[in-house]
């Protein structure tokens, strides 16, 4: 074969190459992705525990528990604000 026959084939190996790499790449991002998802998970349960905690809490420990769970939610917050960064 000429090499100007070659270049069907050639072009061809190199958009296969290509979506070998996208497909490497999206399944990093997907592993990623599921990581800080499950971080987000992980905190949010934990905030919902200390909601909980706040129900059944005295009045003195309500505003110990009350901070508590503001800067808990004031992470997760931030928390999802970075993960929402990978959708846009």
């Amino acid at each position: 074969m000429t090499t100007h026959q070659n270049q069907p084939q050639d072009r061809l190996r190199e958009i296969y190459a290509k979506i070998k790499d996208f497909e490497g790449k999206a399944k990093e991002l997907r592993n990623e992705l599921d990581h800080e998802i499950e971080g987000l998970r992980d905190k949010d349960s934990k905030l919902y525990r200390q909601f909980e905690d706040v129900k059944y809490a005295s009045t003195a420990a309500f505003y110990e528990i009350r901070q508590g769970f503001e800067k808990a939610s004031d992470s997760l917050r931030e928390a999802i604000k970075k993960a929402g960064h990978h959708f846009q």
